[in-house]
């Protein structure tokens, strides 16, 4: 007897299913690195940039993945613009991490409008939390979690 082929439709509900289970895994994993040591390692950028880029390839196909890639460069080239202006008026001081950045452009991969409001609910979490506890400096990552954590309950507001 010949064992059947995995069929494409059984294949893309697993990947439907384990695709957002790893995204999550990903997010919290960085979140969790960036409280504790303040920075978001590469390898697991390059992880959420595989991932993200899977679940975008997933569901926008070949030319929707495109958008999703080109509106990422596009904001990681603004957002280092930014920053590097930023830095030139701010004796150097850093605004937003080389690694907030990455983490940014690697979500945007697999739904760029659900990366950008979780990264601006995640800066106002963050600006809030800052002048609560009167600190200049926390780290962003945790905050943009609870943000990609957040955004998705909108869409059950009425």
């Amino acid at each position: 007897m010949v064992k059947e082929a995995v069929m494409p439709t059984q294949l893309s509900t697993v990947l439907d299913v384990l695709v957002p289970i790893f995204l999550a895994g990903e997010i919290a994993a960085a979140a969790f690195i960036d409280a504790r040591e303040r920075r978001f390692p590469h390898a697991l950028s390059v992880l959420l940039a595989a991932t993200s880029a899977i679940f975008g390839l997933m569901h926008g196909g070949i030319r929707g993945f495109a958008w999703h890639a080109l509106a990422a460069a596009a904001v990681m080239a603004l957002l280092l613009a930014t920053e590097t202006l930023w830095r030139r008026m701010h004796g150097g001081a850093a605004g937003l991490g080389g690694g907030d950045v990455k983490f940014l452009a690697a979500l945007m991969l697999a739904d760029p409008l659900y990366a950008l409001a979780s990264f601006i609910l995640g800066l106002c979490l963050l600006a809030v939390c800052g002048l609560l506890a009167r600190r200049d400096a926390l780290p962003l990552l945790p905050f943009v979690a609870i943000g990609c954590a957040l955004v998705p309950l909108a869409a059950l507001l009425p």
